[in-house]
C-alpha cells in the first residue's frame, strides 16, 4: 500500500513538471496532470492541498533528482568537485528526468506574485544555500579552496551564477549555449581552487 501511494505521488509530480514546462504554472491544469499521471483529479488534491503545494513539491523533486545525478555521475558529495560536476549535470549532461529550465523560470515568475509560493520557495533556497556553504566549508578545511574566501559568500556567488546562466541558456542560447555555461562554471570553480604548494627546496634532486 505504501509503495503504491509513493509511486502514485511520484507519477503526479513527474506529470506536474511536464505540465508546467509545457503550459506554465498559470496554464497548468490539475485535470491534465491527473490524466498524465493516470490518476483522478481528486487523488491529486488528496496528496496536495493546493496547486502551490503541488508546484513546490514538483520543484523539490527536481532539485533532489539533480543532486542524485550529481553524486551518481562522479561529483561525490562534497568539495569543489561536487560543485563543478553540478554545472555539467545541470547544463550539459541532462537526462530525460531532468526538467527544462522553464520550470525554474516559471516558478520564479510566479513566486514573485504569490506570497505563499514565494515563502515555500525561500524555504527551499535556504536549504540549497546551506548545502553550498557546507560543501565549500569542507573544501576550505581540506585545503582545496583558497583560504582567503568566505564559504557563505562564495556559495551565494555560485548559486546566483547558476540561476543567471539558467536564464541565459533558456533565453539567449545563441550567445550562452549549455556548453558555454559549463565552461563558465568550470572557470568560476577554478578561480576558487587553492594554488598547488611550492615544492620543497631540493625536491626532485638526486
Amino acid at each position: 500500500m505504501v509503495a503504491t501511494e509513493t509511486s502514485r505521488r511520484e507519477a503526479i509530480l513527474a506529470a506536474t513538471v511536464e505540465e508546467v514546462v509545457k503550459h506554465g504554472i498559470d496554464g497548468a491544469s490539475i485535470q491534465r496532470i491527473a490524466s498524465r499521471a493516470g490518476v483522478s483529479a481528486g487523488l491529486v488534491m488528496y496528496h496536495f492541498r493546493s496547486k502551490e503545494e503541488l508546484i513546490n513539491a514538483a520543484w523539490v523533486r527536481s532539485v533532489k533528482h539533480f543532486y542524485s545525478r550529481n553524486v551518481e555521475t562522479g561529483g561525490g558529495t562534497s568539495g569543489l568537485g561536487h560543485i563543478e560536476n553540478g554545472f555539467r549535470v545541470q547544463f550539459v549532461d541532462r537526462d530525460e528526468d531532468t526538467p527544462a529550465w522553464n520550470l525554474w523560470l516559471e516558478l520564479w515568475a510566479k513566486a514573485a506574485r504569490s506570497p505563499k509560493l514565494r515563502t515555500m520557495h525561500l524555504e527551499r533556497i535556504a536549504e540549497i544555500r546551506r548545502s553550498y556553504t557546507e560543501r565549500l566549508r569542507t573544501a576550505l578545511e581540506s585545503g582545496e579552496m583558497r583560504k582567503d574566501l568566505d564559504p557563505e559568500l562564495v556559495g551565494d556567488l555560485l548559486h546566483t551564477l547558476i540561476y543567471g546562466l539558467a536564464v541565459k541558456v533558456t533565453l539567449d542560447s545563441e550567445l550562452i549555449s549549455p556548453q558555454r555555461a559549463l565552461e563558465i562554471g568550470r572557470l568560476a570553480v577554478g578561480l576558487l581552487r587553492a594554488a598547488a604548494p611550492d615544492p620543497e627546496p631540493g625536491a626532485g634532486r638526486d
